[in-house]
């Protein structure tokens, strides 16, 4: 039995640890869920114990958040080193590239791009501004929430966590 074997099982439970077993750090993150269980560092007691153990879902859900919480504070980390950066183009990179796919699609629908777009190269754009916008608005609604919650913002909230 393999670690990738395992991880459907644990995906259903911890989705982001069952989909990195499957790759090239299956073994890694397999013995990492094994020391968390409590088991032998094999596939096969990981499964067992996924699978009989109640407790483990708790813990490999904790995991889970884990995991979670380290990529969001990485990525607020990236977001505020460019919004404090010195340079203009750092600052900005995220807006103009939004206002370049939106001045896109103000293209498209004004009759300006080509007759060779297909549908779902269109679609593909207007999916790119959907995310980025979507990213935006609960950025900063979670950032005003924070705000409201804590007195401070989600980064300072996140300072004071460590």
């Amino acid at each position: 039995m393999d670690w990738s074997d395992v991880a459907e099982t644990v995906a259903k439970i911890a989705p982001a640890a069952g989909g990195a077993m499957g790759g090239p750090a299956g073994a890694a993150v397999g013995g990492l869920l094994a020391r968390v269980l409590g088991v032998d560092e094999s596939p096969e007691a990981v499964r067992q114990a996924v699978q009989q153990n109640p407790e483990a879902a708790l813990k490999l859900r904790e995991v889970e958040a884990r995991i979670e919480t380290s990529l969001i504070e990485g990525r607020a980390g990236a977001v505020k080193a460019e919004a404090s950066s010195e340079s203009w183009l750092a600052r900005s990179w995220r807006p103009l590239t939004m206002l370049i796919f939106v001045g896109l699609i103000a293209c498209h629908w004004l009759g300006l791009t080509s007759d060779t777009l297909t549908e779902a190269e269109v679609v593909l754009v207007l999916e790119i501004v959907k995310v980025g916008l979507g990213g935006y608005v609960v950025g900063r609604s979670a950032e005003k929430i924070v705000k409201t919650a804590t007195g401070s913002g989600i980064f300072e909230h996140l300072k004071a966590k460590r």
